[in-house]
This record gives C-alpha cells, structure tokens and sequence, in this order.
C-alpha cells in the first residue's frame, strides 16, 4: 500500500513539474498558436487584403460589389498553415494561407463565381507572443474566375 502512496505522489510531483515548465509547449506550437491567434483577430484586415485580389483584376467590382464580395470572403474563408520555420532565436515565419470558393450576384453584371488563395507571411515572436509583421504575398496570391 505505501509503494502505491509512494507513486501516486510521485506521479503527481512529475505532473507538477512537467505543467510548470510550461506543459511542454514548444516554441513552434506557440508561433502556430499566435497565427492562428492572429488570423481570428485580424479577419477585417485579411477580408480587405483579398477583396483588393479580387477587385484588382476588375476595378469596376469595388463600385459595384466592394461590400458584397467582403461579406462572402468573411463567410467562406478557410485557413492552412505552414510548418513554423524558425528565423532566430523566438522568431518564427509562418504562411497562413486563405482560400475562399465565391458566388457573388454582381448588380448590373450577374452572377460571378471566383476562387481565391491568399498567402499571408507572418513573423512571429513567440516570446511576445505576437505577429510582429505581416504581408500578403502578392507573388503567390491567385483569383481565378469560374
């Protein structure tokens, strides 16, 4: 009985130890953790970044369906990650990648339906636990009417 005691408390000492330094969290869970984080927090910004792709291509569209194309991209977008890719020293990059299908009713135009990826790079710092920079990466962005 007293070995049982014995290691139950040692089982709870180890447990103990183990949730105190940090739970075993890695830096790049937490860099995955704060894109995500960041992603969820900054849906007006990435709503807008992708409405630019889309209307870009047709200037005519931000007249005629700016705020109607947001709404669609806040409704259907879907978010991949990169693997974390370590920088420095708590300083992380990440690709979160959004990809919207669209069906848009154009005023004057019709019905209109888009496909749409839009990487954004991030820089995390998971000390801070912040995305210290973001861009959009233009190069690798795609819109493709359907």
């Amino acid at each position: 009985m007293t070995k049982i005691i014995a290691l139950l408390l040692m089982a709870v000492a180890l447990a103990g130890l183990w949730a105190g330094c940090g739970g075993g969290e890695s830096k790049e869970d937490i860099a995955t953790e704060v894109a995500r984080e960041w992603v969820n927090t900054s849906i007006g910004l990435v709503s807008e970044a992708t409405v630019e792709l889309i209307v870009g291509q047709k200037p005519a569209l931000t007249q005629l369906a700016g705020g109607i194309i947001a709404d669609q991209v806040r409704q259907n977008l879907s978010w991949t990650y990169s693997a974390p890719k370590e920088e420095s020293e708590d300083r992380y990059s990440i690709t979160a990648t959004a990809v919207a299908d669209l069906k848009i009713d154009i005023p004057l135009l019709g019905e209109r339906e888009y496909s749409v990826s839009a990487p954004f790079n991030l820089e995390v710092d998971t000390g801070a636990r912040d995305v210290s920079e973001w861009s959009l990466d233009l190069l690798s962005a795609r819109v493709e009417e359907r």
